[in-house]
């Protein structure tokens, strides 16, 4: 009889114990499911951070190259107060690029980064030699693009971290439009030293056509792999910017 009851208290424990250790398991995958969720919306949150504030350091030191190119090129007052004017800003954007390095170690390829910061360095080099007119453009062209395009491989690196396939290629689509943007604004700035200086040398044509063709190249990459939001702020930017830059010519 002890026996039986003892095998009647197992039964009952079994049977109120199996609900618990259930309730448990699907409390604490639940509680994983929340935490990888809010886990992987502070990893998007960091990355649209650096994808910010990179994005604008870029822009800054286009701005940057263009204009000292454009003072190069030309005897003129107005362009030499842009570009200190913009010089400003490119060390205020790297100022804070600088400041979210150190918080955001895990999203970014060291050797990139630390080549960057080597670069950065050199600036103030090369804008005296600027200031001078000591410098050619080939060289000032090779300086702000060496530093656009280890920003732009920075980001690259984002795309191997993705979390899901619509992510990877927004980070994809993103990366191609940066390298469509570059190639589109050394183009613009050697444009605008021939209309200047109104002297096309075969070194030149032969950078301009490697440019275009290295253009085309991403065009298609882009366009066979973009989002429709990818596309519309594609044919906002850039290719409004190729636009401009013909009709400026003729």
């Amino acid at each position: 009889m002890s026996e039986f009851i003892k095998s009647i208290k197992l039964k009952l424990i079994i049977i109120f114990l199996l609900p618990a250790v259930g309730m448990l398991y699907f409390s604490f995958g639940y509680v994983h499911e929340k935490i990888s969720m809010y886990q992987n919306t502070r990893y998007l949150e960091k990355i649209v951070e650096y994808v910010k504030i990179s994005s604008s350091l870029i822009s800054e030191l286009q701005r940057e190259r263009g204009l000292s190119i454009a003072f190069i090129s030309k005897e003129s007052s107005y362009f030499y107060n842009e570009l200190k004017k913009q010089r400003i800003k490119s060390d205020e954007a790297f100022i804070q690029f600088n400041a979210l390095l150190k918080n955001y170690t895990e999203l970014y390829d060291e050797k990139d980064i630390k080549t960057i910061l080597e670069h950065y360095t050199d600036i103030r080099t090369y804008r005296k030699n600027i200031d001078n007119k000591t410098i050619s453009i080939f060289d000032v062209l090779n300086f702000y693009s060496k530093i656009v395009t280890n920003l732009i491989e920075s980001t690259d690196v984002l795309k191997a971290q993705f979390i899901n396939k619509s992510f990877f290629n927004l980070i994809v689509c993103f990366n191609d439009l940066l390298k469509l943007t570059e190639v589109s604004g050394k183009e613009r700035a050697i444009v605008s030293y021939i209309l200047e200086t109104e002297n096309l040398t075969p070194k030149l044509y032969n950078i301009l056509l490697s440019l275009e063709i290295e253009y085309k190249e991403l065009k298609k990459r882009f366009l066979r792999e973009s989002s429709i939001q990818a596309l519309a702020l594609y044919n906002n930017k850039v290719n409004t910017a190729k636009s401009d830059e013909i009709l400026n010519i003729y």
